[in-house]
Parts: C-alpha cells; sequence; structure tokens
C-alpha cells in the first residue's frame, strides 16, 4: 500500500511533464512549419517572376504564347484544349479558386490548371488551332489585358 500512495505522485509528476514537453514541442514545430511555408512561398514567387519573364520574351504577332505542362485542378477535362487562354495566373490557390468560381458564375467554361513551377492559371477558353486562339485572345483582351496563351504539349 506504501509503494502504490508513493507511485501515485511519481506517476503524476511524470505525465505532467510529458504534457508541458508536448506543448513545447507543438509550439516549436509550427513556428518551423511556418517558417517553411514562408521560405516555399518566397521561393515561389522568385519563380514566378522567371516563368512571367520568359513569357513576355515569347511575344509572336502581338500576343503572348508559353508552353507548359499545366495538371487540372478544377473544372472539366473537355474545356481543355492546345492552345488556352489563361487571364490570371497566382501562386495562392484561395486566389485561384476565387476567380475560378467568379468565371464559372459568369458563365464562362472556366478551367484551373497548375504547371510544374506550383502556379495556378484559370483558362477561360480553349481551342484547336493557334488562328482560332489569337482571334479569342484580342477579344478577351477587352477585359483582360493581361491576358496570354497557354500551349499544352
Amino acid at each position: 500500500m506504501s509503494r502504490f500512495v508513493l507511485l501515485l505522485p511519481v506517476s503524476l509528476l511524470l505525465f505532467s511533464c510529458c504534457k508541458s514537453n508536448e506543448k513545447a514541442y507543438n509550439a516549436a514545430y509550427q513556428k518551423l512549419k511556418e517558417k517553411n511555408e514562408e521560405i516555399a512561398l518566397t521561393e515561389r514567387a522568385k519563380t514566378a517572376e522567371t516563368i512571367s519573364d520568359e513569357v513576355i520574351n515569347r511575344q509572336t504577332s502581338g500576343s503572348i504564347k508559353a508552353t507548359e505542362v499545366v495538371t487540372l485542378i478544377l473544372g472539366e477535362e473537355t474545356h481543355l484544349s492546345k492552345y488556352s487562354i489563361v487571364i490570371k495566373s497566382f501562386i495562392n490557390k484561395t486566389n485561384a479558386r476565387s476567380l475560378y468560381s467568379r468565371m464559372i458564375e459568369e458563365g464562362h467554361p472556366a478551367v484551373l490548371v497548375q504547371n510544374k513551377e506550383l502556379m495556378y492559371r484559370i483558362i477561360i477558353e480553349s481551342c484547336r488551332y493557334e488562328q482560332d486562339a489569337d482571334r479569342i485572345l484580342s477579344k478577351v483582351k477587352q477585359s483582360w489585358p493581361d491576358a496570354w496563351i497557354l500551349v499544352r504539349f
């Protein structure tokens, strides 16, 4: 019985120490996680600037065209073709989803895609032929002056 009385306070003390260590560990983990996310966002922003520079340098016949491999995030695969009109690019997925939803509400066959550099692209039109893409782009540029043509592999 005396052993039980002695073991009970010791075990309570050990369990309470573990709780404080767990809280400290979780706090340190959260701080490290936030720091890593901040570093990743900074790297993605640098990548975005580089990609933007590359896209701007590939101007042909008055329109910007870039070739990328993209992955469908939201929308229907049937709304994607070889030539797609990109109206906006985002690093932040929440912002991209917001514009995607707005385009769907306005009746556009919008698609949200992501490239290998983790940039989100909002596509509102897609077609098989370059001439059609140029024609559509000139119309879209009235509302979205920074729109450009994405050429899929």
